[in-house]
């Protein structure tokens, strides 16, 4: 195995910043390989498509790799059709915000297993949805905030949730999120 060709052949590979290589006789190779600082894991609804983002540009990633990532990035589920539009066209100011809110939210990753972004919708925003299982409840961001405010709307719903104890038997319920207010549905 030419240490060489193995070295060009992964650096060929758009998430990787930079490698070393480095052999050791009789039969070891170690390799320490740096790769782009993506904020999240953007993913189709139906996984056929995974990207990494860097900068404004989505990187795609093999689909079967796409597990490796969101054990450390959350993830945004987006439309096919709008994963294609920004992997040719680069992400737009409206999704880069998105980005932004969700790498704030990553102190509550325990919460969120979720997060569903579509850009189809009558406001300027789109419509970004974070699912909150443990505590049977989904949370619509109806409009830019910063991540302060959905973490403090996060502890609100939580402690709502608390107080409801019919939560284990009820539907999901609904929070609908606004600069100025927290809805429940």
């Amino acid at each position: 195995m030419s240490l060489l060709s193995t070295k060009k052949q992964i650096e060929q590979l758009p998430i990787v910043t930079s490698l070393v290589l480095t052999r050791t006789l009789p039969s070891t190779i170690k390799a320490t390989i740096a790769f782009i600082d993506s904020p999240v894991i953007v993913q189709s609804e139906n996984k056929e498509r995974s990207y990494l983002v860097d900068g404004r540009t989505l990187v795609p990633i093999e689909s079967s790799d796409a597990d490796l990532w969101t054990d450390h990035l959350l993830r945004i589920e987006v439309p096919l059709e709008y994963a294609l539009l920004m992997e040719r066209y680069g992400t737009d100011s409206v999704f880069a915000s998105v980005m932004g809110l969700t790498r704030g939210l990553s102190g509550e990753a325990s919460l969120i297993t979720r997060i569903k972004y579509d850009n189809n919708s009558s406001n300027s925003f789109g419509k970004m949805v974070l699912d909150l299982p443990s505590l049977n409840a989904r949370l619509w961001v109806r409009e830019p905030v910063d991540p302060k405010h959905v973490q403090t709307a996060l502890y609100w719903i939580e402690q709502d949730r608390k107080e409801n104890l019919s939560f284990l038997s009820s539907s999901i319920q609904r929070y609908d999120l606004y600069r100025e207010a927290l809805v429940r549905r």
